[in-house]
């Protein structure tokens, strides 16, 4: 975009070519008319925008997770924006239009800090769910007091369980509270951990873990 000052012909207003004049606050500003795109619906596009959808669906469902686990990528953008370039870059499987999450690769955290491993969701009881896991504190890095975030994410309508701290790394397990309608409902389990240092900011990716995939649990 370029400005210019009134000349002897006044301001230009219009079209020619593909330069366009026209006034903003006073000033005259000309700018260039993008090339129309003879087919905007071409498989590549489609498919880009059916992959763009849906992370920002899934991300949305997190965000406030998302905002805590992406703090530290978010340097220069956005912490919504830094998820959304890992997840479209490692977390969509298949080819277009047969394409889906892989929630094995997703992502609402990324950092240095050891997770757990052999996360196991169980829903033994109505209106309940089981998380049980080994701690790794032996772990380099790895402290008893580390805390845990969960979500419980119902993909059918969108939306997740949000828990903040929910646990210490040491506890092992937890029981939690689900909602009577979602009752027959299969959901999906990510949980990351933040250190006690991070409780209110995460500033650093030693403060923070990837995120660690549940698995689907169908709650009683």
């Amino acid at each position: 975009m370029a400005t210019f000052r009134q000349g002897i012909h006044g301001n230009f207003s219009g079209t020619v070519g593909n330069v366009v004049g026209s006034s903003w606050k006073g000033t005259g500003v000309m700018k260039i008319r993008p090339a129309n795109v003879s087919n905007p619906n071409t498989e590549r596009q489609q498919n880009q925008r059916n992959r763009f959808g849906m992370v920002v669906r899934f991300l949305q469902a997190h965000n406030q997770l998302v905002r805590i686990g992406f703090r530290p990528w978010a340097t220069d953008i956005t912490t919504f924006n830094a998820a959304m370039s890992y997840n479209l870059s490692n977390a969509i499987k298949g080819v277009f239009p047969d394409l889906t999450i892989d929630y094995a690769k997703a992502m609402i955290s990324r950092g240095n800090l050891p997770g757990i491993s052999y996360l196991v969701a169980t829903s033994p009881e109505p209106g309940h769910l089981v998380l049980q896991w080994t701690s790794d504190t032996m772990l380099s890095g790895a402290l008893q007091d580390d805390t845990m975030m969960l979500s419980v994410y119902n993909e059918e309508v969108n939306k997740s369980l949000l828990f903040s701290q929910v646990a210490r790394r040491a506890d092992g397990g937890i029981q939690l509270e689900m909602p009577a309608e979602w009752s027959g409902k299969s959901v999906q389990i990510f949980v990351f951990l933040i250190s006690s240092s991070a409780i209110g900011a995460v500033e650093t990716k030693e403060q923070v873990s990837d995120t660690i995939w549940g698995g689907a649990v169908e709650l009683s």
